[in-house]
């Protein structure tokens, strides 16, 4: 091996496909990522050698038998697309990586990573779809198949969909450790299935395999009551298919398929009634004990599995992370409101269930209701979950501590109330598990202001409450659906906290899902079920998930993938305006104040006119396809989006800007921030709109007068246009409305109202739609942006907006290719700054600065003093307009102090 150094460059974390080792995917060039580390800053990735195999043991040799690049001399570590011998179905590949550094000092391999492939092609799953033959709604069926292997075994998958969730046991156990498995989609239009390595759980003789079906949003009873006339081919009873396939360690194999053919039994178990809204009701009397297990005897309950007939979405390889139990908390706090009622407090607003530990005789039936809120007697309050009745109900059966937590619902809750227990319950009675997607937390942000911090922390359980394979608005009341129009402010923000790429990819495809192919319009929600307005231009989320994907993770095949799908959208838009305004609109900046709510609507705000949120979001998306359609190369195309963007400008200034009053449509708060954060204010307006809106906020004694989509964008213009400290006192306000109002009144969550809200309606208080100032904290507060013209953070921008009201912020993402870290404190004398990017990457630190009383230096080089810059300092600058001294910097660490004269 050339050139290798005993403390040189190192490859780690290697990942496919933005997953570490992944089992079942579906894609035939998976794409590479890795990071590197070097002792030394300043250093850059010269060349890569990548290799993959098709064996551990080949690998071990420092060989690919399918694919091995050789030294390419390129510094790029993400998204390197498999170009070897083509890739089978159903086989697991090894992979590893060495790296050259700028010095061409070579790495040692990697330690190895693998990915294995599941089925290009779905139909060569051979599983026929089965159900029970007398389902009843509700009814959780169980199904098994006595299976018999003869042979030894080296290894055993399993590709099963159970719709809408199942589980799978063998022989006793359950396999994997997924929740609410497979994720949501339109069944109409996609099917996914999960792979699972079950080498552990077979073994040669006889085996029992079991799968209990819930009916999930398969079997939803909001949107069964949606269609009243007739329920959807995909709305139907708990069905299933199943592959096995079993290899033996002299080569053998065995295929167990799911068939109508007499080998599959179904009976009733315990979940005798199930849902997403309404929970889970079981009793433990009516177990089938041991019923997975290959001992276990079919008594006259079992009956003959039938055939079911298929959704009709495709089937498609599931590749996002799964839902899993993250986290297990005990409650805080036990009250007794009434004889035989007991209240534990969580603490903490989240998305998941309760695990119920119980001593009961036979028969004793312990319900368990869920809130957010409680009454003023102390009882729950379920108001707020509408129709939804966040209920799990355990029957014991008698059998000493018996423990218990549904399988095939979920809740959103702080307060559990228990009635029927028998005795008086301790807080071990009870623990709280946390229930989400398991994506990766990659963002960190904490800053001299406790309430600041508060408000991050509500804001990282809001998101974490509303990821359960589609990020969804709430996840407490009949709804729980993915807004496209909270995502179009959150997007951006939710990859600063966590790794949704994966996640987002898959919402993007159920956006898709519900295109019109005739007209281009989506709807409002995806996975589409029972929403159905006309296309909203508010919902500029269809493009923000790809570009965002693009910008902070390099990904430009989602672009390419998406690019007609955005096309088409965007004419749907341009088909409904006159002369390129766009008068229609059903949201708006929606949710703002209740003073500033229209009384004819929900939530529509009564003096932001909806026709300029949607012509601006409009030429929004134009300007974005612009810029998708050059990263594309497709450069005809976005030359005619830059002249229709312009278009749109001009007709947008034409109807809402006032040249007599200098500002826009009624000069609210809203109207005023979307035209300068959009750039269709001229730009010698800015500072003067910018102060109109600082004066407005002042009229209304530091309070914000935006719903969701401009109460994010309002604290970053002010911060743009040199009014951080306005931003930063709004973002510290207490009363109300205000972010630290819902602190102060005891949020634990963003609350989905500036309103402290009870009752049925628009009231959740596990809401992420105003969690968007989290991306304040992080880009402005911190400082830290990804550059457009270098994605995934390859060059990155580090640019901390200073409050007089702030000592110090800090702030830290993961990106994919390593830590970023941005930090800054204020020191008698002046600012100390400390920012860290990661090898293989470059970097501009904007450093604030007095042009008569600054003196800025960097590792002992004076960059800045006496009103100039010093060439002599070694680092590459350039004074900015702005008062900010931009540099160049390397991989590592820099620090920079900025000192008073």
């Amino acid at each position: 091996m050339e050139n290798t150094a005993v403390f040189g460059p190192e490859a780690f974390d290697l990942t496919s496909e933005y997953l570490h080792n992944p089992l079942g995917i579906a894609a035939s060039r998976p794409r590479f990522s890795w990071k590197g580390r070097h002792p030394k800053s300043n250093q850059m990735q010269s060349a890569y050698r990548l290799i993959v195999a098709t064996s551990k043991e080949i690998l071990d040799r420092d060989t690919g038998d399918i694919w091995d690049t050789g030294k390419i001399s390129i510094p790029k570590s993400i998204h390197i697309e498999y170009n070897g011998t083509p890739l089978q179905e159903t086989s697991r590949y090894f992979w590893k990586v060495m790296i050259w550094d700028a010095d061409n000092k070579a790495s040692a391999f990697s330690e190895l990573a693998w990915f294995e492939i599941a089925f290009f092609d779905s139909t060569h799953i051979k599983g026929s779809w089965l159900m029970t033959p007398t389902p009843v709604r509700g009814l959780s069926p169980l199904f098994r198949k006595q299976l018999s292997i003869p042979f030894s075994i080296a290894s055993a998958r399993a590709y099963i969909c159970g719709l809408g969730y199942y589980e799978l046991s063998i022989n006793g156990t359950k396999v994997s450790d997924h929740v609410l498995d497979p994720g949501w989609t339109d069944y109409n239009k996609r099917v996914l299935y999960v792979s699972h390595d079950i080498t552990p759980h077979v073994r040669n003789g006889e085996n029992g395999l079991g799968i209990m079906l819930g009916e999930g949003w398969h079997g939803n009873e909001q949107t069964i009551k949606a269609f009243p006339q007739k329920v959807p081919d995909w709305l139907g009873f708990p069905r299933f298919l199943i592959d096995l396939r079993i290899t033996g360690t002299k080569g053998e194999s065995l295929l167990v398929s799911s068939q109508a053919d007499g080998t599959w039994k179904t009976a009733t178990g315990a979940i005798v009634n199930n849902g997403v809204f309404c929970g889970e009701t079981y009793d433990a009397q009516l177990e089938k004990s041991g019923w997975d297990t290959a001992t276990y005897t079919p008594d006259a309950t079992w009956t003959d599995a039938v055939a079911a007939k298929a959704p009709l979405g495709i089937l498609t390889a599931q590749t996002l992370e799964p839902i899993r139990i993250v986290g297990t908390m005990s409650p805080k706090s036990i009250t007794s409101p009434r004889d035989g009622v007991y209240v534990f407090d969580n603490g903490q607003n989240l998305a998941g269930w309760a695990q119920l530990r119980v001593r009961g005789p036979k028969g004793q039936t312990i319900e368990m209701r869920f809130s957010e809120i409680l009454h003023d007697d102390g009882t729950i309050d379920q108001g707020n979950y509408r129709t939804a009745q966040g209920c799990d109900i355990y029957t014991c059966k008698g059998d000493g501590l018996e423990t218990y937590e549904p399988r095939f619902t979920y809740h959103g809750f702080r307060y559990i109330q228990i009635t029927g227990f028998p005795g008086v319950p301790t807080l071990d009675s009870l623990f709280v598990r946390q229930v989400r997607s398991d994506v990766a937390k990659t963002g960190r942000f904490v800053c001299s202001d406790a309430l600041l911090n508060r408000i991050q922390d509500c804001v990282i359980w809001t998101e974490e409450s509303n990821m359960h394979s589609v990020p969804t608005d709430c996840p407490q009341r009949d709804e729980r659906m993915g807004w496209l129009n909270d995502a179009t402010v959150r997007v951006e923000e939710a990859l600063y906290n966590f790794n949704t790429a994966q996640l987002l990819t898959k919402w993007e495809q159920d956006i898709a899902d519900t295109q019109n192919p005739q007209t281009g319009e989506i709807r409002d929600t995806a996975p589409y079920v029972f929403t159905c307005l006309p296309g909203e231009p508010v919902n500029c989320s269809f493009l923000l998930i790809p570009w965002n994907l693009y910008v902070h993770y390099g990904d430009k095949r989602i672009l390419a993938d998406h690019y007609d799908h955005m096309k088409a959208w965007t004419a749907f838009i341009g088909s409904n305006a006159e002369d390129y305004i766009v008068n229609y609109s059903n949201y708006g900046d929606w949710a703002p104040p209740q003073k500033f709510v229209d009384p004819a609507s929900i939530a529509r705000s009564i003096h932001t006119p909806g026709a300029l949120m949607s012509t601006g979001y409009y030429y929004y998306n134009t300007l974005l396809l612009a810029q998708i359609a050059l990263i594309l190369e497709k450069t005809e195309e976005a030359a005619g989006f830059v002249k229709s963007a312009k278009a749109i400008a001009a007709a947008f200034e034409k109807k809402f800007f006032n040249a007599k009053t200098q500002d826009f449509a009624t000069s609210s708060q809203a109207s005023n921030t979307f035209p300068l954060y959009l750039g269709l204010a001229p730009q010698n307006l800015h500072t003067s709109l910018a102060e109109k809106i600082a004066a407005d906020i002042a009229l209304h004694e530091t309070h914000v007068t935006t719903g969701n989509l401009c109460s994010r964008y309002i604290l970053e213009v002010l911060s743009s246009c040199g009014k951080v400290d306005t931003a930063f006192d709004v973002a510290t306000q207490t009363t109300y409305p205000s972010w630290g109002y819902m602190i102060a009144q005891g949020a634990t969550t963003i609350w989905e109202r500036w309103e402290n809200a009870t009752g049925g309606g628009m009231n959740s208080h596990n809401h992420p739609m105003y969690g968007s100032i989290s991306l304040w904290f992080m880009k402005y507060l911190a400082g830290i942006s990804p550059d457009p013209a270098q994605p995934g953070y390859q060059h990155v921008f580090i640019k901390p907006s200073i409050p007089t009201g702030l000592t110090y912020a800090d702030g830290v993402i993961e990106t994919i290719h390593g830590m970023v870290q941005s930090k800054w404190h204020k020191t008698t004398s002046g600012i100390t700054m400390i920012v860290t990017i990661p090898f293989n990457t470059c970097g501009t630190m904007c450093v604030p600065y007095n042009k008569t009383t600054h003196t800025v230096v960097i590792a002992g080089a004076i960059i800045y003093k006496e009103g100039a810059l010093r060439a002599q300092s070694g680092f590459d600058t350039a004074l900015m307009p702005d008062g900010y001294i931009a540099i160049k910097i390397g991989s590592g660490t820099t620090a920079c102090t900025i000192t008073n004269a």
